[in-house]
């Protein structure tokens, strides 16, 4: 994780990165940082994000935020498996039984409760 305060001539003024992280040139084409415009990227690792920042009507300057996504993913995969394996259990009982109760339990069981 990562972000950063962009002046208004598309010069960094100041950045933050999380310990540990290795630290990398600003994730924005140049060319768009000058624009100082809203302005987002995803990529399968991670998401970047710069809004403008205004004062008295005008563009000061920007700020931008670089996030991981690989702690979100691995919990996504998490949670899809823990819910795979409840779905795939037979449910017996009631209607109501089969659809609320026992997937409620089996998340409770996996730790989601």
């Amino acid at each position: 994780m990562s972000a950063g305060i962009i002046r208004r001539d598309g010069a960094l003024l100041a950045r933050y990165d999380r310990p540990g992280s290795v630290i990398a040139p600003v994730p924005i084409d140049p060319s768009i940082l000058r624009r100082l415009q809203a302005w987002e990227s995803y990529t399968g690792a991670g998401l970047v994000v710069m809004r403008p920042i205004e004062a008295d009507g005008r563009t000061i300057g920007a700020v931008y935020v670089e996030s991981d996504l690989s702690e979100l993913q691995a919990r996504a995969a998490d949670s899809f498996a823990s819910w795979a394996s409840c779905s795939s259990r037979p449910l017996a009982g009631r209607r109501h039984r089969r659809f609320l109760v026992a997937p409620a339990a089996c998340l409770a069981a996996a730790g989601f409760a």
